[in-house]
């Protein structure tokens, strides 16, 4: 067998392929060709700067055949960013569609909701984009403040939307009518799924995302809300009105008051109590408190994604002060994500896996070629053992090209015996 594996790297190279350590470039194009029907194809150098971000620069310095950025490469990228910002909504819901397509997303999801701080590189631009609403990180650096989208099944981001945060503003600088401003962001996220045939059952968030205007337009659209509320609204006046309470393992306490008037609307209240320090969410679930905490606690995952975001270049931003490029930026890491999780499932990796594990494993030495005449793409990669029995299969063959997955392991044992002798 060790044999033929030399011989098929040797017929690579003489059938003109090009040497490559990239092999990410490979398997990326497989996914985008095959699985999302080419659907953005043009930014996947991009992309591989998003996945390996500096580390990337290595492979340009040595001049690796599959990344070739210069200059005036990096300008076209910049000028594609503003393209696909431009449609930006059209794009998003293509990408929501395909995971829909594909397996990644259900047609029914449950919603989180969460704000993030994403920077751009240049002057302030209160006057032109406003101010975001927590101007705690603007004071000292220009940014956007964009809500994101979470579907808790899946674990998949599915929404950066409303960038801009303008609102009217009092005397003192405060945002008049914020919970309306901010249910109208969440409830524009909705109807964007809704048009990409993704249906909402629930909406998860924190106070900054709790109003009377979002649970009244929730209710009239049939999804259950999960917010976690101020502690110094009037409800805390319920918290010695619960008689029964639930122990859980970690020390807290769990109690509820059913049928809760909230500003005028009929909700429950959940009162989780930590030590000395007492939380208050209200929720439309009726199935006690044990069951409404654990879905609120499933929130936790929103926040670990929106770190594994920031890990790709999300909070970044672009070194540009142009608004299109930033919507294309943010589209390009929702969309590496996607393609990391269909890339995980492809080869039977674990879905989970955080993307610098990926580049890590997909840092492998390759042979490219693609066939003058169709276009097609001819792949020999080189993977471990391990790699290669977790995917289960040699061969990756779609209608644009096709990937044989070879391991080959240099023979080192003599040289590390001599080695050791010497020492």
């Amino acid at each position: 067998e060790a044999p033929r594996r030399g011989k098929r790297i040797a017929e690579a190279i003489e059938s003109a392929s090009k040497p490559s350590y990239q092999s990410a470039y490979v398997f990326l194009s497989f996914l985008i060709s095959s699985l999302f029907s080419g659907l953005l194809q043009e930014l996947l150098p991009y992309l591989m700067c998003l996945l390996y971000g500096c580390r990337l620069n290595a492979a340009i310095r040595v001049g690796d055949p599959l990344i070739r950025l210069n200059a005036e490469r990096c300008l076209e990228e910049h000028r594609l960013l503003e393209k696909v910002g431009r449609a930006y909504k059209a794009n998003l819901r293509h990408l929501v569609e395909s995971s829909v397509r594909l397996g990644l997303l259900k047609r029914v999801v449950d919603l989180s909701v969460d704000p993030t701080h994403i920077i751009y590189w240049g002057s302030k631009m209160v006057k032109r984009w406003g101010s975001p609403f927590s101007t705690m990180m603007n004071r000292s650096l220009p940014g956007l403040y964009p809500l994101t989208c979470l579907d808790l099944l899946s674990g998949l981001f599915l929404v950066a939307s409303d960038f801009i945060g303008k609102a009217k503003r009092d005397r003192r600088g405060r945002t008049k009518d914020l919970g309306k401003v901010v249910g109208k962001k969440i409830l524009r996220c909705i109807d964007l799924l809704k048009d990409a045939g993704v249906r909402i059952r629930s909406v998860t968030g924190d106070e900054g995302m709790c109003s009377v205007y979002l649970i009244e337009e929730l209710e009239k659209r049939g999804i259950h809300h999960l917010l976690a509320i101020s502690s110094r609204t009037k409800l805390r006046a319920l918290v010695p009105t619960i008689e029964k309470w639930i122990k859980l393992e970690d020390g807290k306490l769990l109690g509820i008051v059913r049928d809760v008037d909230h500003n005028g609307v009929k909700t429950n209240l959940v009162v989780v109590k930590d030590d000395d320090r007492t939380y208050l969410y209200i929720s439309s679930y009726v199935k006690g408190a044990r069951y409404i905490w654990g879905r609120f606690c499933r929130r936790g995952k929103h926040e670990n994604k929106i770190g594994v975001a920031k890990s790709i270049g999300l909070e970044d931003g672009r070194p540009s002060t142009d608004l299109f490029q930033v919507k294309g930026h943010a589209l390009a890491c929702i969309y590496l994500l996607m393609l990391l999780r269909a890339l995980c499932e492809s080869l039977n990796l674990d879905p989970n896996t955080e993307p610098e594990t990926v580049s890590n494993l997909l840092t492998r030495q390759c042979y490219v070629r693609w066939d003058s005449a169709t276009g097609r793409l001819t792949a020999l990669v080189i993977v471990s053992r391990t790699m290669l029995a977790k995917i289960g299969r040699s061969t990756i063959e779609w209608e644009g090209g096709s990937i044989e997955l070879v391991w080959h392991q240099n023979r080192r044992g003599t040289l590390a015996k001599k080695t050791w002798a010497k020492g």
